[in-house]
């Protein structure tokens, strides 16, 4: 894993790991894999993927066999540059 790729854990009131949240990679393990679906409004999104801390295998949802994520969409160069406006999608 690389330095500059955002990595989260989420912990329990006692520090114990509860998940590990990152996005997935390419160029091994150096840039965070971006989706662009072209679909309306998740045009290009980052999905940072809910692991299991002990593992990091993906976790998967209890609706479908989907993997748990959160995806940080893309608003624009508007709202990316000059405004501090963020958008994330929960799945």
């Amino acid at each position: 894993m690389c330095l500059f790729v955002p990595k989260y854990d989420v912990v329990d009131a006692q520090g114990n790991k509860i998940y590990h949240i990152h996005p997935d990679t390419c160029v091994g393990g150096l840039c965070v894999s971006c989706r662009c679906d072209g679909g309306k409004g998740k045009c290009c999104r980052v999905p940072f993927v809910i692991r299991n801390p002990g593992t990091l295998e993906p976790i998967a949802t209890t609706a479908n066999s989907d993997v748990s994520q959160v995806d940080a969409l893309w608003t624009g160069w508007a709202n990316e540059c000059c405004r501090k406006k963020d958008a994330y999608h929960l799945a």
